[in-house]
C-alpha cells in the first residue's frame, strides 16, 4: 500500500505515545534523560529499595528529577480528542485512514488487516490533529475524486470522468501519484546536487584552510629565519666593532708612546744645551 506520512502540523505520534503501553500519554512524566512515560506506567517499573532508572535508556531517574509534563499531557489530550479510535483494536488512536475501505486504523492494525495481496493497492491518508485529510472532489463531477493531471491543459487536475467522457477526452495525462513521484525524484535530484555542491564547497574551504595554515607555518618559519639571521648579523657587527675599537686603541697608544720617546730625546738635548751654556 502507498501511505502518506503524518501531517507536519500534528505532533509526531512517537512524541505523545508511551513506549511502555503504546497508548497516548496519560498524566505524562518526563525524566532527566528526556524520555516520557505515563505516570502509572513509569511507577509500575520502579522496584522497591532499588534506584529508579529510565525504562528506555537505563539512565538514573531520581525521584526529584521526575517531572510532570503538563504541556505534553495537553498535546496528548488534544490529539486524542481530535482523532478517532482504531476501528480494529479500539485501544489506540487511529493514525491513518484506508481510502478504499474508509476505515480509521492504527498502523499496526492496518499492516495486519491489509497484509493479503488483495489489499496491495489500498492507499492510506494520514490523520492529523484536525482529523482525516478529506479527498478533493472534481468540480465538473462532484462525485468523482481528483486523481489525474492533464498535461495538455496547463497541468489541470481532473478526475477519471473528465478523461473518459468530459472536456479532457483523448488528452495526455498522468496520475497524481506519478506526478508526485516525479516531483519527489526531481526534488531528491536537486537535493543531491545541492549536497554535492555543499560537499564540494566544504572541501574547497578545507583546502583554503589548509593553504592558510601552510602560509602561516611558512611565514612563521621565515620570520624565525629572519630573526636568527639578524641576530647573527648583530653579533658579527658587535664583534667587529669591538675588534676595531681595540685596534684603534692600540694604534693610538703606539703613536703616543712614539711621541713620548721623541719628546724624551728633545728634552735630553735641551738639557745638554743648558749645561754647555753654563
Amino acid at each position: 500500500a502507498v501511505s502518506v506520512e503524518q501531517s507536519p502540523f500534528s505532533p509526531p505520534l512517537a512524541t505523545i505515545t508511551c513506549p511502555l503501553c503504546h497508548k497516548l500519554l496519560s498524566r505524562p512524566v518526563t525524566l532527566s534523560c528526556l524520555h516520557a512515560f505515563c505516570e502509572a506506567c513509569f511507577a509500575a517499573t520502579r522496584k522497591p529499595d532499588l534506584p529508579s532508572q529510565c525504562p528506555s535508556c537505563a539512565e538514573p531517574a531520581p525521584t526529584e528529577r521526575v517531572l510532570a509534563d503538563v504541556r505534553l499531557g495537553r498535546l496528548a489530550r488534544q490529539y486524542g480528542e481530535s482523532v478517532a479510535e482504531c476501528a480494529n483494536c479500539a485501544a489506540t488512536a487511529a493514525s491513518l485512514q484506508c481510502r478504499p475501505c474508509g476505515a480509521y486504523l492504527c498502523r499496526p492494525c492496518f499492516q495486519e488487516t491489509h497484509a493479503p495481496r488483495i489489499f496491495a493497492n489500498h492507499e492510506t491518508v494520514a490523520i492529523d490533529m484536525k482529523g482525516p485529510i478529506a479527498p478533493q472532489m472534481c468540480g465538473a463531477h462532484p462525485d468523482k475524486e481528483l486523481g489525474f493531471l492533464c498535461t495538455q491543459c496547463d497541468q489541470q487536475v481532473v478526475c477519471n470522468a473528465c478523461l473518459l467522457t468530459g472536456a479532457h477526452v483523448n488528452h495526455r495525462y498522468q496520475t497524481l501519484q506519478e506526478f508526485r513521484r516525479q516531483r519527489v525524484q526531481q526534488l531528491e535530484a536537486r537535493l543531491a546536487r545541492v549536497e554535492e555542491t555543499r560537499q564540494r564547497l566544504i572541501r574547497a574551504c578545507d583546502q583554503v584552510d589548509a593553504h592558510v595554515r601552510g602560509f602561516e607555518d611558512s611565514a612563521a618559519a621565515t620570520a624565525a629565519e629572519v630573526r636568527e639571521h639578524f641576530r647573527a648579523l648583530r653579533a658579527a657587527l658587535d664583534a667587529r666593532e669591538e675588534a676595531l675599537l681595540q685596534t684603534t686603541e692600540a694604534l693610538q697608544q703606539e703613536k703616543i708612546d712614539r711621541l713620548q720617546k721623541q719628546r724624551a730625546v728633545f728634552a735630553a738635548a735641551l738639557a745638554r744645551i743648558g749645561d754647555g751654556a753654563a
